[in-house]
């Protein structure tokens, strides 16, 4: 009877398989006046305060990061003609890490925006900070390979991707880049979904649980298409664990499909402005899950400050929730909620157990590739028109102005302006620099850091020239032709020159003229040709 009893014991189950947790934000707008948070060092410790315990507390924190980190690069064609295009200081990568961040993707349209040694320098820069990156890489075959997690007794793959316009950033075999693929053209949805699955395939030898992680979606719209519902369900049929997208920069609704969950989009995570428009209202999504699978999703509503994410209060929690339980009811699935969280149950797929050889791991680089710039110069360049504009008080010169188009491509305009300046000694750290122009083209209210906002003034190298680079986006359809305009601001308030041998109004002194017609040149035709930008 013993040697039964011992057997019987052995074989007992030995209870139920332990749960851990994955939680994702959506995207991190790494650029603009987010900048102004990572330059300080007070307000980037604001930036992830109020929820940092919980992304520390998970076993695994993803974030998207639309946008470059890094200290070089040059503004790369989007195939837009007026493009948004974003960089953030390295210290945003202190900012991931501080707050518990393990891995970050990249697969998204503005990852490419400074260029492919722009991206590879933000890939170093992660990687060295012990954050992984998925949906990007070196080259084609790392942008399109899962990133492995080990926790507990599980292993996690997350697969990242592009869906949506960023083509002209994709890796190539000799080009570092994102991982696109073709995912808004419902006529090559069979495409997209057999590389997804081949993926999948490849992370399931690994992995015992694999979440996909898309850049999918239209700007601000609330539900999911048909297309990409059904390019969801084809992924999950295929064997995917769980789906947590991105894009829209506003939340949309939680689909369970085959008891696994979809959250077709979970909004931004970091705003660089203020507001209450639908934008700054967002949710952190928390997965649990064991080695048989995801057995629960829960969604947790965030608000969006200026550069400071923290979680949503009375009325706003409210109104996320609602909306959130109405826009996942439209697809067929009712959230529970309780407690200002709303969640619902999932089944674990049960897949079989992997086979046990060790996944591939991302190395951490020997030291970061640093992107090329122009933007720290030992002279004006012969190409800019000279210029004698000084801020006395400020040791501040303007030395030379280029304006990089005369004519403007009507309706959607873009204007690269460069500027030259030299200082004498250092800068107030608050020193901006603003370009305007007639009838408000562009927004006066954006005033940038020197550099592309890549140098804040406190930072600048005295007896050096400066380059600021700047694509202003005209918006609207301005006619005929405008005046561009560029001063510099301290705390907020024009500074006017002390001394000009240019036209100023309102403290802010003339670039030249150019002028709106519909057979222009677009901005990046005219860009392309300029040797300086090839610096990649």
């Amino acid at each position: 009877m013993i040697p039964s009893l011992l057997l019987l014991l052995a074989c007992a189950p030995s209870g139920p398989l332990p749960e851990h947790r994955l939680v994702m934000g959506g995207d991190v707008m790494l650029g603009r006046r987010f900048n102004l948070a990572l330059a300080d060092a007070e307000k980037r410790a604001r930036v992830f305060e109020a929820i940092a315990p919980a992304l520390v507390a998970a076993d695994l924190a993803v974030v998207n990061a639309e946008g470059v980190i890094s200290a070089g690069g040059t503004p790369w064609d989007k195939g837009e003609p007026r493009p948004h295009q974003h960089h953030a200081l390295p210290e945003a990568v202190d900012v991931l890490r501080e707050a518990g961040v393990d891995v970050v993707t990249m697969g998204n349209n503005h990852a490419g925006d400074y260029g492919p040694a722009a991206l590879v320098e933000a890939r170093d820069r992660l990687q060295a900070a012990g954050i992984d990156v998925a949906g990007a890489g070196v080259d084609q075959a790392e942008a399109g390979s899962p990133v492995y997690r080990r926790v507990g007794d599980v292993t996690v793959a997350i697969v990242g991707a592009d869906l949506t316009m960023a083509a002209k950033h994709a890796a190539t075999a000799e080009r570092g880049g994102v991982f696109h693929l073709p995912g808004a053209d419902p006529r090559k949805r069979d495409r997209v979904v057999e590389a997804l699955l081949a993926i999948e395939e490849e992370a399931r030898r690994h992995a015992h649980v694999v979440v996909f992680s898309p850049h999918w979606g239209d700007n601000f719209e609330t539900a999911p298409t048909e297309h990409t519902r059904e390019l969801a369900h084809a992924l999950v049929d295929g064997g995917y664990d769980a789906i947590l997208g991105h894009s829209a920069h506003v939340f949309q609704g939680v689909e369970l499909y085959r008891g696994r969950p979809i959250a077709y989009d979970v909004g931004n995570l970091v705003a660089d402005y203020g507001g209450g428009d639908p934008a700054h209202l967002a949710l952190l999504a928390d997965l649990s899950f064991t080695r048989e699978g995801v057995t629960s999703l829960s969604m947790r509503p965030l608000f969006l400050e200026t550069n400071r994410t923290v979680w949503a209060e009375g009325e706003r929690q409210e109104l996320i929730l609602t909306d959130l339980v109405e826009r996942s009811r439209a697809l067929g699935t009712t959230l529970t909620v309780a407690d200002g969280v709303a969640s619902v149950r999932c089944t674990p797929a049960g897949g079989p157990t992997p086979p046990e050889p060790a996944p591939p791991t991302r190395e951490r680089p020997p030291e970061v590739r640093v992107a090329a710039t122009e933007l720290v110069l030992d002279e004006v360049p012969a190409s800019a028109r000279p210029a004698d504009v000084v801020w006395e008080e400020l040791g501040l010169r303007l030395a030379g102005t280029e304006l990089l188009m005369e004519r403007l491509r009507i309706p959607k305009a873009g204007q690269l302006v460069r500027l030259y300046f030299t200082a004498d000694r250092p800068l107030p750290a608050d020193l901006m620099i603003r370009i305007a122009s007639d009838d408000g083209y562009p927004d006066p209210q954006d005033d940038h850091y020197p550099g592309d906002w890549m140098w804040p003034a406190d930072r600048w190298p005295p007896g050096k020239v400066l380059q600021d680079r700047y694509l202003a986006r005209m918006v609207g359809t301005p006619e005929g032709t405008i005046t561009f305009r560029a001063g510099i601001t301290v705390g907020g308030r024009v500074v006017p020159p002390t001394r000009s041998d240019r036209p100023s109004e309102g403290g802010l002194v003339e670039l030249g003229r150019a002028t709106y017609e519909a057979d222009a040149p677009g901005m990046f035709e005219v860009f392309a040709a300029d040797p300086r930008s090839r610096l990649w």
